[in-house]
């Protein structure tokens, strides 16, 4: 079985939620920062097996499968589908409606291939039974039907809607709820909302839909694992003299207390404003401080900072920004 998520983080199926937490975070520590394959690998098996509905239903999606991986019942097919959501999705959660084109069975053939009113022709090179045997190097040797692929049989009068395939492209409407937290490339499994697939004895059932998030950027805003992370100005006299500043969250302004003798590049942290995921602590709001000077001043001002400077020996650094002006667009 491919993507087994138990293999991928090391562990059994009898492992409990701590262990699925501690081998994940293990494991993308691990990561080299350029293996994209595997740390997307890692994220898939996490967003499945981290969630406990989506684990019970994986586990149920398992019972095809011996514990060794091997398949032991009809596979269910996983249709996949890329969405786009904004940041605000991401950290509260939304839902989601979008459109999938979907391998639907053919409405005219039944899914069979063939006209309605014909039967398949038993395969001319196999006689019917769907093996070859040859000997080859005094071996006796059976191998698949080349041509007719181990069905034995062959289509000669194809259905003229599907070509054939048994399957026509068919758009249709989805809904899939993001959960608070969900991560740009992480994969969200819609059970049951996939393509059909035939399930053995006549029945048809529907396999899975594995929906891929991408997060769209924030113009304030990034993420640093449960940490949103916000570049915040000081005023230059805030900053060295201390005092409180307003600092934005997703949920609206906050005052922060800023030490004396704050410098750029220092970190506040507020706690419990980041992300919220499941068996995870929430996180937290993480302050960059970029102190501000002014670039127009009074002769008296300019004076007293001469003064200031030849007792200090510190100059301006860098000028205003429009951040406030970005955070009353955002919020209005």
């Amino acid at each position: 079985m491919q993507n087994d998520y138990y293999r991928i983080l090391g562990l059994s199926r009898q492992t409990t939620a701590q262990e699925i937490q501690e081998a994940f975070e293990r494991l993308l520590q691990q990561a080299p920062p350029d293996a994209q394959e595997l740390r997307r690998s890692l994220s898939e098996a996490f967003s499945v097996l981290g969630e406990e509905s989506q684990r019970a239903a994986y586990d149920e999606y398992l019972h095809g499968f011996d514990d060794s991986g091997h398949e032991s019942g009809p596979a269910a097919p996983v249709l996949e589908h890329d969405l786009e959501i904004d940041f605000e999705g991401s950290f509260f959660g939304t839902q989601a409606d979008f459109e999938v084109v979907s391998p639907e069975l053919c409405g005219a053939c039944g899914g069979r291939g063939h006209e309605p009113g014909t039967a398949p022709a038993a395969c001319p090179l196999c006689g019917g039974t769907g093996r070859l045997t040859f000997v080859r190097g005094g071996v006796r040797v059976s191998a698949t039907c080349d041509q007719c692929a181990g069905n034995g049989a062959v289509i000669r009068d194809l259905c003229k809607p599907c070509g054939g395939t048994g399957r026509v492209s068919t758009p249709r409407r989805v809904s899939v709820s993001v959960p608070p937290g969900a991560e740009d490339g992480q994969m969200l499994r819609v059970k049951g909302e996939g393509a059909p697939f035939p399930a053995g004895s006549g029945e048809t059932r529907r396999g899975d839909l594995a929906v891929w998030l991408h997060v769209r950027p924030h113009p304030l805003f990034s993420r640093l694992g449960r940490d949103l992370v916000c570049e915040t100005p000081v005023p230059a006299v805030t900053a060295m003299l201390g005092g409180e500043i307003l600092v934005p969250t997703m949920a609206g302004p906050v005052k922060v207390r800023v030490p004396v003798g704050t410098i750029s590049g220092q970190v506040l942290t507020v706690p419990g404003q980041g992300f919220t995921r499941p068996l995870q602590a929430t996180g937290d709001l993480v302050v960059k401080i970029a102190v501000e000077v002014p670039v127009s001043l009074t002769k008296r001002q300019k004076e007293l900072l001469a003064e200031f400077s030849s007792e200090d020996g510190h100059g301006p650094q860098r000028p205003r920004t429009s951040f406030w002006a970005k955070v009353r667009e955002i919020f209005r």
